[in-house]
């Protein structure tokens, strides 16, 4: 049974989808503008409705933009209705682009300064992306599914042909990225032709080019004993035949794009010295929705690739530094530790593991660029390398997507399935749904923090949901990058001089914890799945979020009958049910140029809203 089948593309299919993505990126630069607080903003409510109307004083000080609001969720995202107009010298103009809205706020672009002028090239990078993901999804037409359950589609397919990865094909399925930043497409240095080549969502097949590093550049770290080499080597036997006359290598495997444009640029020395040789034998792979994390294409048991790009996306350029090389195994060490030995952990989460790491030393440093960062790669723990035959692993961004063959979003499609196999009315079922989902999800990151001081990135792109039955029931999270440890708490179980700080994991402030479980989890995770549903199955917002209140109060319950931890749990507790939670100011922080320092905002905390007349009873 295929799955996915080629179509005939017409010339102009990206042109007829560019109206609706620019609509799509203006929506969100809109929303995250009026979130962040980053201009001044009156808010109108309507009385008798769910909306209302945002007045936004523009930072030139001519005229005001009017947003009108057809619903205002209760984490502050907005449903836009109408005309956006920006209201000038006693003339109104239909705003209709991201361009026209910046223009609107800060005046002629060619005198913004330089973050403003930036910010408008990554927008229109993103419109243009977002566009070709569009024509991508177009490309694959949608078959008959004769499943009841999209779940058992996968299932089966995955029981016909063993190098099916449902996981990977879910991802490559995430067209829309991240659900909060308007640059969520960006992917400044790809062309057209090369995102038609590359991007995950073209269901493309990319052949990673094999370097051989010599060892007195390669700087390596591992897990355990086995080597980066040593993994690769017994993924990929066909290496052997080349490897067997470089011992005094190590095997790198670098992104056909990066190999193109900044390999043979920077690293020409080195080449003519042949302390880096590329291998004749390269590695077929399928990019996830990251882009620069790579899946097998020969079964589930092989290990998962990330490599380095010199591409900006999003808001950073995607390479991998040696701090992430050196901290991925040392991190996975412990959290497989803790995996394997909590009591309440164990059975319940995976923390997949960066096994091993290499990345290129300097000898001849570069002005123009940082060698040691865009030469480098982590291997990583395969999800499906031991899921068992009834389970799947479905990344929680692909809830948020429609599949090539579904009538509808993913997770609007499970929670039918749900409703009709528990025999439960849609309203309740999906009530039931965030319950469960919540289970999974919630209590597993709060015994992180409390017990361990560790807060862990568990958002969309991160968090990977086992399902069994068309019910989730266990948690996987990936990608030690965005961790943060309070070092107090640390310090008994670890090693505070094996982490390198120059990516600032370590914190003395519990604060910075709470804050990373407040973005990541509650508003771009369980935020993002609560608004789809409230819309799908006209649901009040409010019930969904109770499901979730009880399922945290149920967890801290729990954790204060060890009086070890009651004074972190306390605390905890105290944050999630406070009067407002913590957003990460995205624009705020590209604007400012300090992408890579995090920056908050106060936001609305659903957790505690008690009544809303607005909402019907469920």
């Amino acid at each position: 049974m295929s799955i996915l089948c080629n179509k005939a593309l017409e010339k102009d299919l990206p042109k007829r989808y560019l109206p609706f993505s620019e609509k799509r990126i203006l929506a969100k630069l809109v929303q995250a503008v009026i979130r962040e607080n980053v201009i001044e903003t009156d808010w109108t409510p309507d009385k008798e409705k769910a909306g209302g109307v945002y007045k936004l004083h523009t930072l030139n000080a001519k005229g005001f933009i009017t947003i009108p609001v057809k619903q205002k969720y209760l984490l502050g995202q907005l449903e836009i209705k109408d005309k956006i107009l920006h209201a000038l010298n006693g003339m109104e103009k239909e705003i209709k682009t991201s361009v026209e809205f910046l223009q609107a706020m800060f005046g002629p672009l060619d005198l913004a300064p330089h973050g403003i002028k930036k910010l408008h090239d990554e927008l229109q990078n993103s419109i243009r992306n977002d566009a070709l993901a569009m024509e991508a999804l177009e490309k694959f037409i949608e078959f008959k599914n004769d499943k009841n359950n999209i779940l058992d589609m996968l299932l089966e397919k995955k029981k016909l042909d063993p190098s099916f990865s449902p996981l990977t094909y879910l991802e490559q399925s995430v067209i829309e990225g991240h659900t909060l930043h308007p640059c969520s497409k960006t992917r400044l240095g790809l062309s057209i032709d090369e995102t038609r080549r590359f991007a995950p969502e073209w269901r493309s097949e990319v052949d990673l080019v094999v370097l051989a590093i010599h060892k007195d550049v390669a700087r390596i770290t591992c897990m355990e004993k086995q080597s980066i080499t040593e993994i690769l080597l017994s993924d990929y036997p066909e290496l052997h035949k080349e490897y067997c006359h470089l011992t005094s290598y190590e095997l790198l495997p670098v992104h056909p794009w990066q190999y193109e444009h900044t390999i043979r640029k920077h690293y020409q020395k080195e080449l003519i010295e042949n302390r880096i040789i590329p291998l004749h034998t390269s590695i077929r792979v399928r990019p996830l929705m990251s882009f620069r994390s790579m899946a097998p294409t020969k079964g589930s048991t092989l290990h998962h690739i990330k490599t380095a790009v010199n591409i900006q996306m999003t808001s950073a350029k995607r390479t991998v530094s040696p701090a992430s090389v050196h901290n991925g195994p040392v991190l996975s060490k412990l959290l497989k530790d803790i995996e394997q030995k909590d009591p309440f952990i164990k059975g319940k989460a995976v923390f997949l593991s960066e096994i091993a790491g290499c990345h290129f030393k300097v000898i001849h440093p570069s002005s123009e660029l940082d060698l040691e960062k865009n030469l480098s790669c982590i291997i990583r723990e395969n999800p499906e390398a031991a899921l068992a035959p009834d389970k799947l692993a479905i990344p929680a961004a692909a809830l948020l997507n429609k599949l090539p063959f579904s009538k509808g979003i993913l997770i609007k499609e499970l929670v039918e399935s749900y409703a009709i196999s528990h025999r439960l009315s849609p309203k309740i079922a999906a009530m039931n749904f965030v319950e469960e989902y919540g289970k999974v999800l919630i209590p597993v990151l709060i015994h992180l923090i409390v017990k361990y001081g560790i807060s862990m990135e568990a958002h969309l792109q991160n968090a990977i949901i086992i399902f069994r039955k068309g019910q989730p029931v266990e948690l996987m999270i990936r990608d030690n990058g965005g961790i943060r440890i309070h070092q107090q708490d640390a310090s008994s179980w670890l090693d505070l001089n094996q982490i390198d700080q120059s990516t600032n994991i370590l914190t003395d402030q519990y604060l910075d914890l709470y804050k990373m479980f407040s973005h990541a989890v509650i508003h771009n995770h369980l935020g993002e799945l609560i608004v789809i549903l409230a819309k799908e199955f006209s649901v009040g917002e409010i019930y969904l979020w109770r499901m979730v209140k009880q399922v945290i109060k149920h967890t801290f319950q729990e954790l204060y009958s060890n009086l070890s931890t009651k004074e972190q749990a306390m605390g905890l507790e105290a944050y999630i049910f406070s009067s407002h939670t913590h957003l990460k100011a995205l624009i705020s922080m590209r604007l400012s140029d300090t992408y890579t320092e995090n920056m908050y905002v106060e936001a609305p905390n659903p957790l505690i809203v008690e009544r809303e007349d607005k909402y019907d009873e469920a």
